[in-house]
C-alpha cells in the first residue's frame, strides 16, 4: 500500500530492481552472442614495441579474430607474446545461474509457481500436479478476489448488493484429473448434495430426464423418521 492507504503499488513498481537485473542480463546475454562469446583481453609482450607496433599488432590481432564470427580458434603470437583475458566468463560470473535466479524471483514476485512459467529444472510428476493447483490457490485466486470487490462496489447498487454478486468460478480450475473428478462426483451424489445433471453439466453433458433428483443417505435421515419407519 501507498502512504495514503487507498492505491495500492504495482508488483513491478516494488520490484523494479529484479526486473531491471532480467533484462540487463538478456542485453548482455544478446551482446556477447553478438561477438560469438569472445573474450576480451590484453595482449603482453616481454619487450616495448612502440606505438607502431602495438598498433600494427592490434590490427592484426582483430583481423584474426574480429574479421568474420566463425574461426578456426588457431592463433599464433610470436616476439614472445602472451594473451591475458580481462573479462569474466559467463561460467565464472555464474551467468546462466543468476539468469536462472532472475526467472525465479519474477515468478515469486507473482506467486506464481515455476512449472506453470516453464521452469522444469526440478519438476516431477507429483510437483507439477500440485503446482497447478497452488497457481490458482496462491495467484489466481487472490487476483480475482481484488477484481470481484471491485467490480461489486462499482457495478453494483447499494440495493443490488443485497440481492447479487459478483464471483469467478474456479473449481474447473481445481477439478484434478478424470479419476479425482469422478470420485468427488460420487460423494456429492451419494451424499446427496449434488444431483445427475448437476454432474453431468460439469462434464458438458446433456441433462437426463428424472436427473434433478437428489438422493437421501439412510445414516442422515433423523432419528424419528427412522423409527417410525421401523415400527410401521
Amino acid at each position: 500500500m501507498t502512504t495514503d492507504s487507498v492505491m495500492g503499488v504495482s508488483p513491478i513498481q516494488m520490484a523494479r530492481e529484479t526486473f531491471s537485473l532480467a533484462i540487463c542480463q538478456q542485453d548482455q546475454a544478446a551482446k556477447q552472442a553478438a561477438r560469438a562469446f569472445r573474450t576480451e583481453g590484453a595482449l603482453v609482450f616481454p619487450q616495448s614495441l612502440g606505438s607502431g607496433g602495438k598498433t600494427e599488432a592490434l590490427d592484426k590481432m582483430r583481423e584474426r579474430i574480429e574479421g568474420a564470427a566463425e574461426t578456426s580458434g588457431l592463433l599464433v603470437l610470436d616476439g614472445g607474446a602472451d594473451f591475458k583475458a580481462i573479462s569474466m566468463s559467463s561460467k565464472d560470473a555464474e551467468f546462466l545461474e543468476s539468469r536462472k535466479l532472475a526467472n525465479m524471483d519474477i515468478a515469486r514476485i507473482f506467486g506464481v509457481p515455476p512449472t506453470v512459467v516453464g521452469i522444469t529444472d526440478n519438476a516431477t510428476y507429483s510437483n507439477v500436479d500440485g503446482e497447478s493447483r497452488a497457481l490458482v490457490v496462491r495467484c489466481l485466486a487472490p487476483m480475482a478476489r481484488r477484481i470481484e470487490q471491485a467490480m461489486n462496489a462499482s457495478l453494483l447498487t447499494a440495493e443490488g448488493r443485497k440481492r447479487y454478486f459478483i464471483e469467478h468460478d474456479l473449481a474447473g480450475l481445481l477439478r484434478g484429473d478424470q479419476k479425482a473428478r469422478f470420485e468427488a462426483d460420487r460423494i456429492g451424489r451419494e451424499w446427496g448434495w449434488l444431483s445427475p445433471n448437476e454432474i453431468r453439466g460439469w462434464e458438458n453433458l446433456s441433462k437426463i430426464e428424472g436427473g434433478n433428483e437428489y438422493l437421501s443417505p439412510l445414516n442422515m435421515t433423523k432419528l424419528g423418521d427412522r423409527d417410525g419407519g421401523a415400527d410401521g
